[in-house]
């Protein structure tokens, strides 16, 4: 019965552990529902934000080195200057993004001091007494050498030269001996290139107006990385790192993105673009507006699948010989919008309001599709007004003997796949489909993973003492 509770107990051990392992760091930012505020500056393994460093020391228990020796060990950490940003340390940026100097920002060096604190207590030394009681500075000197080390201020160490408090004490029965009490330290200067082991650096930028999307640039003479930040609720980019005494460039850029669409343009993606055909010239205006503000009411139109949802608005006004029309009957444009940067869908639509010319509102379903390139979502349409990009994971609809179609083609594909396989050949047509899992923020959620990990051990155990039970 105590082996099973052992095992049962490991089991749930194991598991709390597994489930520590997953809790992320913490950070000097505050998440409260959807507000996302960060505070540039130190954050330790709690969270807790920290303007420097000051206070964080460690201190070991005195060790005994020899009779009537010992030393103490304390680890603290100091800042040092911050140097000047010298961008010429950047080899190559990428040059879709804008560049300010005002967006530099630069972090402070830290050094870690290791000092180490000597003890003397009735030490015994080689050295007799001088005529005052004392040992001489070269004695004292020698005594220190011995236990410390040399001392070397060039690569960081230093050593005090003299005792604190010293007492000296004549051996009875050896004249040529003497017990020393007394203390010295030994410092040593280390310069970091990584912060201390649980301690992360949050570096912000101040934000730019009308850029969506950035690039961080950490760099020094010796190295240069590309960082994509998170973004605060306000709007504030700012990365979290490790690093010390480094360099930071901010690059910004406005893309098409969700609630801001950008159409493609003679120079660039831009929020008005114009298009021409067979005489006519179509202007096509991004809106702003969120959903249920009166642009575009999608959930009147037809057919839509039921997770789809609104990746922004935009209008396009039509100018032709006879002035502005809004049906160019059989003379379809093109349109390409910019794939907005935050949206991962299987399927795009064009939702549309169009008023006719007698006054009648008839909402309309456009079918959308990708570029080639994969960065534009192309349209054709003959009727003009009011417009909206949804975009669905779900994929598109087909008929149901479309459907069983595909279905026993998937299925006898795989058959031949897997006999082929097992024969060490490879089916020519065979697809191989990926899937993209986006990573999610420490702000949600991780519940359903703790509760499964432990779920999984506590399985293992309970399955372990069955086992026992039955060979028992």
């Amino acid at each position: 019965m105590r082996l099973r509770l052992d095992k049962l107990v490991l089991s749930a051990g194991l598991a709390l552990a597994m489930v520590a392992t997953t809790i992320p760091v913490g950070a000097a930012i505050t998440k409260t529902g959807d507000t996302v505020t960060v505070a540039p500056g130190y954050m330790d393994a709690n969270g807790n934000a920290k303007d420097d460093l000051t206070g964080l020391t460690e201190t070991g228990d005195p060790v005994t080195v020899k009779t009537g020796l010992t030393s103490v060990t304390q680890i603290t950490y100091v800042e040092g200057a911050t140097d000047s940003v010298d961008v010429s340390y950047i080899s190559s940026k990428d040059s879709n993004y804008a560049y300010e100097t005002a967006a530099n920002k630069v972090s402070k060096p830290v050094s870690k001091l290791e000092t180490v604190t000597y003890t003397l207590d009735n030490y015994v030394v080689d050295y007799a007494l001088g005529g005052e009681e004392t040992l001489s500075e070269a004695n004292v000197k020698a005594i220190i050498k011995e236990i410390a080390g040399e001392t070397n201020v060039a690569s960081g160490i230093e050593v005090a030269t003299s005792l604190t408090s010293p007492e000296y004490v004549a051996v009875t029965d050896d004249a040529t001996k003497t017990k020393v009490s007394g203390t010295f330290k030994k410092t040593t200067k280390t310069a970091l290139t990584e912060l201390p082991s649980s301690y992360q650096n949050l570096i912000t930028f101040n934000s730019v107006e009308g850029a969506n999307d950035y690039i961080v640039y950490e760099y020094d003479k010796n190295s240069c990385v590309s960082i994509v930040p998170e973004l605060a609720t306000n709007g504030t980019p700012y990365i979290v790192t490790t690093s010390v005494g480094k360099s930071y460039l901010l690059g910004s850029r406005t893309v098409s993105a969700k609630g801001a669409l950008l159409f493609e343009a003679t120079n660039g993606d831009s929020k008005t673009t114009t298009v021409t055909n067979a005489g006519y010239t179509a202007t096509v205006t991004a809106v702003t507006d969120v959903a249920g503000s009166g642009v575009l009411d999608v959930s009147k139109v037809e057919d839509l699948p039921s997770d789809a949802a609104v990746a922004g608005y935009f209008t396009i006004t039509v100018a032709g010989g006879s002035g502005v029309v809004i049906d160019t009957g059989d003379t379809a444009l093109t349109f390409r919008i910019a794939k907005p940067k935050d949206v991962t869908a299987s399927t795009w639509y064009v939702a549309t309001l169009h008023t006719d010319s007698e006054g009648n509102e008839s909402y309309l379903l456009l079918p959308a599709t990708l570029s080639s390139d994969g960065n534009y979502i192309e349209f054709s349409t003959s009727k003009f007004s009011t417009f909206a990009l949804v975009y669905s994971a779900t994929a598109a609809d087909t008929t149901e003997e479309e459907t069983n179609n595909e279905t026993n083609n998937e299925t006898e594909t795989a058959t031949e796949a897997g006999t082929e396989a097992g024969t060490g050949t490879t089916t020519a047509g065979s697809s191989t489909t990926s899937t993209t899992t986006s990573t999610k923020t420490a702000d949600n959620s991780m519940m359903p993973l703790f509760m499964t990990t432990l779920l999984l051990a506590l399985c293992a155990g309970s399955l372990a003492i069955y086992k026992e039970k039955k060979t028992n």
